[in-house]
Formats: structure tokens, C-alpha cells, sequence
């Protein structure tokens, strides 16, 4: 019988190793009961195992592990209730995210995007839309902790992360500290974007219907944000522009699910139709040392040669993280997600996405509960030696029923496609090990990259699922779905892979896609069976190397097809220009200084005449509804 290692109960956990792990704890417990003494703005004695900060999809789903694992831990949230964040945001209600019913159970994770692991309830018992609503996740998450009993203490900002502790300082001066680590799940938040702000923008989590009533309406960005407020005002408004750095790029095309969802390009058919909407591309600024500048000296010419009565500042989200800034999208990490600087803070959520960001689904709670399950394996071993859950001492046709089963089944290697992040791996005996039954190891759904040092020069077998090569828009509605040639089997749409790891580098042999995705079917399981046996045995001819993935990531196939609007205009006033040049640029010098952004604040109305300021009039209509096409805000 193969032995399968998962963690036991907690019980047992505890006596198993409270022998080695006595001296550590007893030491540690003293060291942070010293300081807590020391130091009274410490929170209190009794320290949990783990501290979370924030009560996002992040945070909430590593304290179920927590819980269950009978861990102690306290979330810090400074918000007054779990999931705020989707209270604000979509800011026209309905989520890109999927909450699909399907009748196979073994496969109803795939289509579930927004219920937690291990959760005593899922999304479906809160809503049946397909595309819920933000406010509906958002009661999702406070049920959740309502049912699960966790450890929250609401309004408590986090301002500063310790360097050497697990430990957080909080608004007030408090310290918060934990006896092992410290869980930063803080997520995103919008682009403050404080010069298109002094210039009358309409900041994205503010817009209104009844601010794009009968206006020439001009939208900033590209992604799924300013083309949901396209989607919703297109309606209402004398015209739409939207303005982007690139060309829009398509989640239909690009396979990523934060592009732009097919859903909101009801204004590029608009365009096409000759319907008064227009997308325009601005190629992004070349001259790094003054892009900044550059880009908003762009942006103010679209908006005076559009004539924009309104715009929106729709450019997006950045991540948050207390006390910390950053210039790159992600906060740099090590190993398992730690900080550069602590090795004793793990980030999750959308924090974890840097490693497969525009590939696979690591920023959302679809793709990163998978990753919160593995780094706390992770901890489980490292901090209290429960083994990393895996299965030991497989024949070969043990390891082939549950490739099969697990290309049938598996959610969380659909999810994260393209093997980015999550693959599972077959560990091959050791070479030097003769046997006549050779027995292997099976360590499903890992992050594969985090077990290098485990897996050591041992022969391994990944199997995750990829997408055809091709990726552009010729292919997204191509009748003929695969074939194969000289270089073995093409496919064109999601499909599992075989990879051995070999001294000269991985080799490749992709299964035939199944257009239902369950590769159930007469014919499957036994083309399945035959490249895994090949694998596990050496037999490579029909393994190729990886091919370099054709990755057009617009959402047409060149850019002489990319709709631009043009007009002819009078010339401008050029010391009005002139002096809102200076203006911009001194904004930018001065980190946005107050002094600066008031000047241009007074200026911009010289420069852009047509402009409608969101100050005054624009602020009081935010409050309204945001899909009231008119609203009395007396």
C-alpha cells in the first residue's frame, strides 16, 4: 500500500513535537515576553502563532488553514468589516469573476472564483449570477467569518512592518507581535494619480451616470476598469473616448483573466460602428528619465484635442503595503512569498502575483487560495514539523491512475495554467536505486520552484495544463483546434503537458485537448496513460523541447488595425501651453506638492476650456447612485 503522508490531527501534532520544539518556543516566548515588558506600547503577553493583516480574500483564507489546523493567529483589519475593499469596487457592481454551477461535482472549483477553500459556505450560497456583484462577495467573506469564528479586530490601521520581528506598529503607536510570523494580505489599492486629480479628473471610484449625462466623455486607461465605465455610460453620454497607453489587450486572446473581458467592448463595436465612440491609442513614452512628465504632457493634448467636457482617471490599481513603497508593481520577494527584509513575512492575496502576472490567475482569489495553501504547508512543516502533504511510495500504475484523475479533477492546475507557478511532480527513484518495482512520489498542485532544493538533482515529471502556442486573434475562433506535425501535437486550447526534466533541459508531450475538459471520453484516458508511462520510464522520442510561446498580447493582430480617432483642430495657444507645461512639471519635480498642484489646479482651466472641473458640482454627484442617470443631491 503506498503510504500517503498528510498533516494529523492537531492533537497528536502537539505531542509529536512538543519534545523538540519546547526549547524554541520557551525561548522565544521569553524573548518577545521580555520585550512586551520593555516596552509598553506592546498590544499584550499573549501572543498568537501568526498575525494577518488584512481581512481580504488573502488574509481570510490562510486563517481558515490557521483555524483548522487549531493555530493561534489575530487578523488586523482597518476596515469595519471583512472584504470592504468590494463594498467600492467593481464601481459599477458586477465582478469579471465567474461563479459557475456545473452538474460534475469533481470539477465545480473550476468554475467557482470566489469561495474559499475549506469555507463553511461557498459563493452560490450567497448568489446565483454568474458574474455577482461586488456587494454580494463582500457578504460572502463577512458570513464566512461569521461562521468560521475568527479572530478579527476591526478599525485597526497598520502603519509600519518591523524589519526583524514579527511584529506591526499600528496608527495609534500599538505594537501587534506574533511568536513566529507575520501574513500582509493588503491588496490594492487606486492610483492616487494627484495631477490628473488637480486637473478636474474624475477619480474612477467616484464616477456616476449622471456625471457622464449628455458630456463629451473622455476615459484614462486601457484594462478592465475604464471599460467598465465605458460599458455603463456609453448610454448617456454625447461621446466616449478612451485613452490608453497600449493597444487594449483581450482575456479572450491573451488567456490572462485580468485583461479586458469581452463583456465591456460594447463601445469598440461603438467605434466601429461609427457610433460617436472612439478608443485611442497613445504609444507609451520612450524617454524614461522624464516619462512621468511626458505622459501627463500626452494625456492634456488628447484631452484638448478630444474636447473633453469630462474624464475619468480609470489607470488602475497599485499594490498597498504598510509602511512600505516600492517602484516595481509587486513588493520584491523571496522564497515562499517573504519579504526581502523579514524573512518572517509571507504576503498573500494579489501580493503573490508577481511570479505569473499577465499569464496566469496567481493576483485573484481563483488562482491565489491554491498559493495560500501551499505556503501554509509550508509553515506547518517549517514551524511545527507537520509534513508537506504528498504520497510516498507509488507503483507506476498508482502514479498513472492519478495523473489521470488528477487531469480529470484538478481545479488548481486549470486555474494556474501554463505551469507558472503550480505543477504537480513525480519524483523518479534514485538512479542508483535498482528495482524491478520502482516506487515514486507524488506531491500534487506544489509550487514547484519553492521545492528545488528539496527535490534536489533527483529525476522528476511535472504535469500542468498550458494553452496552444499561439496566442492572437486569428486563432480565438479558429474551427480547426489541433493537429499535428512535424514537431508532434498542436493544440489551440487549454490541454494537459508532460514535462521531464532531463540534464539537457526540459522535454515537452502535450496531450490532445478535450474541448469539454474531461478528458473522460473513449480514447483519452488511454493517450494519457501512454505519455505518462513513456515518462516515467525514459521512453523520450515523441518529447520535444518547449516552444517559444507566440504571445500577441493585443487585442488585434497588428497595430495598423488598432482604432485611432483623429481630428483636425486650430492651433493651440501657445504660451496657454507653455505655461501649463511648466506647471505639469513642476508638479512632477516637487513630488506633487501642494503648492504646485494648486497652480495647475488654476491653469488648467485656460488650457482645456471645454473641461468641467469634478470639483464642486462632480464631488456632489459621486454620492450619488452610481448607475442614476440623474440624481438631486440636495
Amino acid at each position: 500500500m503506498p503510504q500517503i503522508l498528510f498533516p494529523t490531527p492537531p492533537r497528536q501534532t502537539l505531542f509529536a513535537i512538543f519534545a523538540l520544539a519546547l526549547g524554541f518556543t520557551l525561548s522565544a516566548a521569553s524573548e518577545y515576553h521580555d520585550r512586551t515588558t520593555l516596552d509598553g506600547n506592546i498590544a499584550n503577553d499573549d501572543l498568537p502563532n501568526y498575525l494577518i493583516v488584512g481581512a481580504g480574500g488573502g488574509g481570510l483564507q490562510m486563517a481558515l488553514f490557521l483555524e483548522q489546523a487549531n493555530l493561534s493567529y489575530r487578523i488586523l483589519e482597518k476596515e469595519d468589516s471583512a472584504g470592504y475593499f468590494w463594498t467600492r469596487f467593481p464601481r459599477f457592481g458586477e465582478l469579471i469573476s465567474v461563479n459557475k454551477w456545473t452538474r460534475n461535482a469533481t470539477q465545480q472549483w473550476r468554475f467557482d472564483w470566489h469561495s474559499l477553500l475549506q469555507a463553511p459556505i461557498s459563493m452560490r450560497n450567497i448568489t446565483d449570477e454568474y458574474f455577482p456583484q461586488g456587494r454580494d462577495w463582500h457578504q460572502y467573506m463577512a458570513e464566512v467569518v461569521e461562521l468560521a469564528h475568527f479572530n478579527v479586530e476591526y478599525g485597526v490601521t497598520v502603519t509600519s512592518i518591523s524589519s526583524t520581528r514579527p511584529c506591526v506598529t499600528t496608527l495609534t503607536g500599538t505594537t501587534h507581535c506574533s511568536r513566529q510570523r507575520v501574513f500582509v494580505g493588503t491588496g490594492l489599492r487606486e492610483k492616487p494619480e494627484p495631477a490628473l486629480r488637480a486637473m478636474g479628473g474624475i477619480p474612477y471610484s467616484q464616477m456616476t451616470k449622471a456625471l457622464a449625462y449628455h458630456k463629451r466623455l473622455c476615459i484614462l486607461g486601457n484594462g478592465n476598469s475604464a471599460f467598465e465605465v465605458a460599458q455603463n455610460t456609453f448610454g448617456v453620454a454625447d461621446r466616449i473616448s478612451v485613452i490608453g497607453k497600449h493597444a487594449y489587450r483581450l482575456s479572450s486572446v491573451t488567456r490572462y483573466t485580468g485583461d479586458v473581458r469581452v463583456k465591456f467592448l460594447q463601445s469598440v463595436e461603438n467605434y466601429y460602428g461609427k457610433l460617436l465612440d472612439s478608443v485611442v491609442f497613445v504609444p507609451e513614452v520612450v524617454d524614461m528619465e522624464n516619462k512621468e512628465f511626458q505622459s501627463l504632457l500626452t494625456t492634456t493634448a488628447w484631452l484638448e484635442q478630444l474636447q473633453c467636457e469630462r474624464f475619468v482617471i480609470a489607470t488602475g490599481f497599485q499594490s498597498t503595503v504598510p509602511g512600505k513603497h516600492f517602484d516595481s508593481r509587486f513588493p520584491p520577494t523571496n522564497e515562499w512569498y517573504a519579504d526581502v527584509d523579514n524573512s518572517n513575512v509571507h504576503y498573500l492575496g494579489w501580493l503573490m502575483h508577481e511570479r505569473d502576472f499577465q499569464r496566469g490567475a496567481g493576483g485573484f482569489l481563483s488562482g491565489y487560495r491554491y498559493l495560500v495553501r501551499n505556503l501554509f504547508h509550508h509553515v506547518h512543516e517549517a514551524d511545527h514539523g507537520v509534513p508537506y502533504p504528498h504520497h510516498e511510495q507509488l507503483t507506476v500504475e498508482q502514479v498513472v491512475e492519478k495523473a489521470i484523475a488528477r487531469i480529470q479533477t484538478a481545479d488548481d492546475l486549470i486555474i494556474l495554467q501554463d505551469g507558472v507557478v503550480i505543477r504537480d511532480v513525480i519524483v523518479l527513484p534514485d538512479g542508483s536505486e535498482v528495482s524491478d518495482n520502482p516506487l515514486y512520489e507524488y506531491h500534487e498542485g506544489v509550487t514547484y520552484h519553492f521545492h528545488e532544493e528539496q527535490f534536489g538533482h533527483r529525476r522528476l515529471v511535472h504535469l500542468f495544463f498550458a494553452w496552444g502556442d499561439s496566442r492572437s486573434a486569428d486563432k480565438v475562433f479558429d474551427s480547426h483546434h489541433h493537429f499535428s506535425d512535424s514537431n508532434g501535437l498542436v493544440n489551440g486550447f487549454l490541454h494537459p503537458v508532460v514535462e521531464v526534466q532531463t540534464a539537457d533541459g526540459p522535454l515537452q508531450r502535450h496531450v490532445v485537448e478535450d474541448l469539454f475538459m474531461e478528458w473522460r471520453r473513449p480514447g483519452f484516458g488511454s493517450a494519457i496513460e501512454k505519455v505518462i508511462r513513456n515518462a516515467l520510464m525514459g521512453n523520450l522520442q515523441e518529447f520535444k523541447a518547449p516552444t517559444k510561446l507566440k504571445y500577441e498580447r493585443s487585442a488585434l493582430n497588428s497595430d495598423s488595425a488598432i482604432p485611432f480617432q483623429r481630428q483636425d483642430r486650430n492651433e493651440p495657444n501657445m504660451s496657454v501651453t507653455l505655461e501649463h507645461m511648466s506647471a505639469l512639471k513642476q508638479a512632477v519635480e516637487t513630488g506633487y506638492s501642494p503648492e504646485a498642484l494648486d497652480k495647475l489646479r488654476r491653469i488648467t482651466p485656460r488650457r482645456l476650456p471645454h473641461l468641467i472641473s469634478f470639483a464642486g458640482e462632480g464631488e456632489s454627484q459621486a454620492q450619488c447612485n452610481p448607475h442614476d442617470v440623474k440624481c438631486d443631491t440636495t
